[in-house]
C-alpha cells in the first residue's frame, strides 16, 4: 500500500521536483540526482500527510534541503546553465519562450530564484513560501521584489 502511495506521489510531483532541483543545481544530472534522493527519503519514511498540500510542501522542503546539502559539499562542481533544460522533446515557440525565461530565472541568486519560482510558477503566497523555506515573510517579499527587478532587466536586454 505504501509503495503504491509513493508511486502516486511520484507521478503527481516528479515534474515539480525536477524543476525545483534544476533551479538549485543548474544542471540536469545533479537535478535528477537530488530528485531521486528526495524520492528515496519519501520511500524510507512515508510520513503521515494531513492532506495533498502537506505532501507537496514536504516534498518541496526535502528537495530544497537535498539540493542545499549537495551544493555545500567541497567536491561540488558548477556547470553551465545551458545543461539544464525543461523535460520536453519538441522545440515549439512556446517551449523556446519558456526555456529563455528559465535561463533568465537560473541567472538569479539562489534565494531569489526559489522564491520567484514558488510564487509565480507554483502559486504559493509569500507567507506560504516563508513557511516552506523557513524564512521571514518580509525577507521573502524583498527577495521576490529583487528577483522581479533583475528579471525585468534581463528580459529587456533580450
Amino acid at each position: 500500500m505504501e509503495q503504491q502511495y509513493v508511486l502516486i506521489l511520484y507521478e503527481r510531483y516528479r515534474d515539480l521536483l525536477y524543476r525545483i532541483c534544476c533551479i538549485y543545481m543548474k544542471n540536469e544530472q545533479d537535478a535528477l540526482d537530488a530528485m531521486q534522493n528526495t524520492l528515496l527519503k519519501l520511500l524510507e519514511r512515508v510520513p503521515p500527510f494531513e492532506d495533498e498540500e502537506h505532501a507537496r510542501r514536504w516534498l518541496i522542503r526535502v528537495a530544497v534541503n537535498e539540493c542545499k546539502s549537495t551544493l555545500s559539499h567541497w567536491w561540488r562542481q558548477h556547470l553551465d546553465i545551458e545543461e539544464c533544460t525543461l523535460m520536453q522533446e519538441d522545440l515549439t515557440e512556446e517551449y523556446m519562450r519558456k526555456q529563455a525565461l528559465l535561463d533568465s530565472l537560473l541567472s538569479l541568486p539562489p534565494k531569489q530564484r526559489m522564491v520567484f519560482y514558488l510564487h509565480h510558477y507554483e502559486g504559493y503566497s509569500t507567507g506560504e513560501i516563508a513557511a516552506i523555506l523557513s524564512r521571514r515573510e518580509t525577507t521573502v517579499r524583498s527577495d521576490l521584489r529583487r528577483a522581479k527587478q533583475r528579471l525585468r532587466v534581463t528580459v529587456d536586454e533580450v
